[in-house]
């Protein structure tokens, strides 16, 4: 039964890290591709560029704006998202 439950929570903390990683891959960093998806779905660009690890701002509108659910959900009919990030303290 221990054994059950165990595997059952690893199951669910997949499938969640599953959904994040859905959600974070909604944005595209290699501008060619997107490019290419807005080309071939007729859809605009919305092009965000961010200082992800130190831009207060940046993080702001992405936790209020661009990682919830409603706005995601839109733009995946309507918008391909583009990110050019500018972190100061992670190598790109």
């Amino acid at each position: 039964m221990k054994q059950l439950i165990n595997s059952f929570i690893v199951g669910i903390f997949i499938l969640l890290c599953s959904i994040s990683n859905a959600e974070e891959s909604a944005w595209l960093n290699d501008f060619s591709k997107a490019k290419t998806q807005a080309e071939n779905k007729n859809l605009p660009i919305i092009v965000n560029f961010s200082g992800s690890d130190w831009c207060y701002w940046c993080k702001k509108l992405d936790e209020e704006i661009f990682s919830q659910k409603p706005f995601l959900n839109f733009a995946s009919n309507h918008l391909v998202l583009f990110q050019a990030d500018f972190p100061r303290s992670k190598r790109l």
